[in-house]
């Protein structure tokens, strides 16, 4: 459901602006800072959370933050992480599921 009305919301934002300003269209700068933004709250969790799944991340945040993120952004940001480090899987890998325990290292 989250999916869903945060690509509905997003549509009629995007007709409303390419109607209006078409000269600011720019989701790649959009999904940008809204990953960024996203990375602030996946962290902030993490900051309590220190042994977690991307589901729980994911869980926690789409409750507090209702059609403000899109899946592919939890996953892209949790990835990010795992890329950079600052979360590794239990197993090791850089390829993980939903349930996959991910450790948080600072």
């Amino acid at each position: 459901m989250n999916d869903f009305m945060f690509e509905e919301e997003n549509s009629l934002e995007e007709e409303h602006t390419s109607m209006n300003f078409p000269l600011f269209v720019s989701p790649a700068s959009e999904q940008g800072k809204r990953r960024e933004n996203l990375s602030v709250l996946v962290e902030g969790f993490l900051e309590n959370n220190q042994k977690t799944t991307r589901k729980q991340i994911k869980r926690h945040l789409i409750f507090a933050h209702f059609a403000q993120f899109h899946g592919k952004d939890y996953n892209a940001v949790v990835k990010d992480f795992v890329d950079s480090e600052k979360l590794k899987t239990s197993h090791g890998k850089k390829r993980f599921n939903d349930d996959e325990i991910l450790i948080y290292f600072k």
